[in-house]
């Protein structure tokens, strides 16, 4: 009797002690849900807000699918580009490395987009090598978005709009409302511009990757598990500001590129879309690739 009397005592302890730790362990995951949720919703709400901005942008702009075309094609890129293969091939060979990412983008071009009748792939390779290893040479990062000696190839209205966009993009601002906000600000004032129809498109060309593309490199830095995720929050040009600079960098050169080859051919719109659609890609895909080799 008295050994049942303590075998009952013992299972009555061990079970106690059994159902405290699945209670604190049922607390602690409860804790860590409740944490986890509220983080997703802030993130959720912030991004609503984000996206609801600039599909506001988006739609009041004349030529958003450039900046559209951009993020989409950057995505692809990105994820067939750093591949381990194709890595262990552009670390010490810049010229495979800018075949490879002009071969992308022409790729992504062929499949998605309807190429103009008039578009030249050697023409297009021509202005795409060229901006890529002006990217690789200088870290347009870290630079104003038009050379000196390239203010040539845009008017003084387009000048004084692409400056105040080199601002937004440079400044220390990194509140990604603000951002967008400013660079809206910057759109209404192409109204009263007095620039014609064409140099106005150039100019919300610009913004339309801007916009489309800050949002899309802050995206990646608050995704958990992304590749970038890490990276995009230093203070060094692989920010996710300083990648958002980039791609609107290569746009501007590979509009400077195709500006400079004109003067011998002129090119009609759609080839200058073309164009900085592929440049504007290739510059962050760039340094985000050179970043994971290192």
């Amino acid at each position: 009797m008295r050994i049942v009397k303590y075998c009952f005592v013992f299972f009555v302890l061990i079970a106690s002690m059994f159902f405290i730790n699945c209670s604190k362990e049922q607390q602690y995951v409860e804790e860590n849900q409740t944490t986890d949720r509220l983080a997703f919703n802030i993130n959720e709400d912030q991004l609503a807000e984000i996206n609801i901005l600039l599909q506001q942008m988006n739609n009041e702009n004349s030529v958003s699918y450039i900046g559209q075309s951009h993020n989409a094609a950057l995505n692809k890129i990105l994820v067939n580009l750093t591949n381990k293969q194709s890595l262990a091939s552009y670390k010490n060979d810049h010229n495979v490395f800018i075949h490879e990412l002009k071969s992308e983008t022409l790729n992504w071009l062929r499949a998605e987009t309807e190429l103009p009748e008039d578009f030249d792939v050697h023409f297009y390779t021509e202005v795409f090598e060229e901006t890529g290893f002006h990217i690789l040479k200088h870290d347009i990062r870290k630079l104003p978005l038009i050379a000196p000696e390239d203010e040539k190839y845009w008017n003084a209205a387009q000048l004084k709009i692409l400056k105040s966009l080199d601002s937004v993009v440079s400044d220390a601002d990194c509140d990604i409302l603000s951002i967008l906000a400013r660079i809206k600000n910057i759109e209404n004032t192409l109204a009263s511009s007095g620039l014609d129809e064409q140099k106005k498109n150039e100019c919300l060309a610009m913004t339309s990757i801007a916009s489309n593309s800050m949002v899309y490199w802050y995206t990646r830095s608050i995704t958990p598990s992304d590749p970038f995720e890490e990276v995009l929050h230093t203070e060094e040009g692989y920010s996710w500001k300083g990648m958002g600079k980039a791609d609107l960098g290569g746009a501007i050169t590979g509009a400077v590129r195709t500006a400079f080859l004109a003067l011998i051919a002129p090119v009609s719109w759609k080839i200058w879309a073309v164009n900085i659609i592929g440049t504007g890609v290739g510059a962050s895909a760039a340094y985000g690739v050179i970043w994971l080799i290192d």
